[in-house]
């Protein structure tokens, strides 16, 4: 009712940090959620330090008119 949306999102990826042998570092370093139009709604800077497969939940302001989010990492 107040025009804010609580977004939940899993995203499935291994967020590797380098600090293994022979494995190079891996990981999601921006996220952005974004309405149909193309208005950034929110914008996520990540680090190494996110878990392996992390949830992410945040609270931005809901999309106008019920409309779609477009979400890239």
């Amino acid at each position: 009712a107040d025009g804010s949306l609580r977004l939940r999102l899993r995203v499935l990826h291994p967020m590797d940090n380098g600090m293994i042998s022979n494995i190079p570092a891996f990981f999601i370093e921006t996220l952005t959620v974004s309405d149909e139009a193309g208005t950034v709604l929110a914008k996520l800077a990540l680090s190494e330090a996110v878990s392996e497969n992390p949830t992410l939940t945040l609270l931005t302001e809901a999309p106008k008119d019920g409309a779609n989010l477009k979400i890239v990492a």
